[in-house]
């Protein structure tokens, strides 16, 4: 049996690290490919390819737990958003309901005595 060398394949990093203006283009041009920023557009990498792109810039060594990360917080954004919203909606028909007697009928104008209607039927 020969003896086969194995295959290799050199990839180098960059010569120079990036200064701080650099690094920043790189962070906006990747944002602008995901389709953010003022004319966003539909992305045209994926969000893996942006970790990777910009790992060396925020010092992300594991793209896959990075990834994950930023899916559970988007989660935990999702829901804090849902919650907002469900406590708004709440406070808003709370707010429609303080109108409204027991029987769910509007109260009446004041009475004499400056106190609403009870909205029964006096009849």
């Amino acid at each position: 049996m020969a003896w086969m060398a194995p295959t290799l394949q050199v990839k180098w990093g960059p010569y120079f690290k990036p200064d701080p203006a650099e690094q920043q283009q790189v962070v906006a041009m990747v944002q602008l490919a995901l389709g953010g920023g003022p004319n966003a557009a539909e992305p045209l990498i994926t969000r893996r390819a942006a970790v990777e792109k910009i790992a060396s810039v925020f010092n992300i060594e594991n793209v896959d737990a990075s990834l994950e990360q930023l899916d559970k917080e988007a989660d935990e954004r999702a829901q804090r958003e849902l919650d907002a919203a469900t406590a708004a909606i709440s406070a808003q028909n709370g707010a429609e309901g303080a109108g409204q007697n027991a029987g769910g009928k509007p109260a009446g104008p004041p009475d004499n005595s400056g106190r609403p209607a009870s909205g029964k039927d006096d009849a």
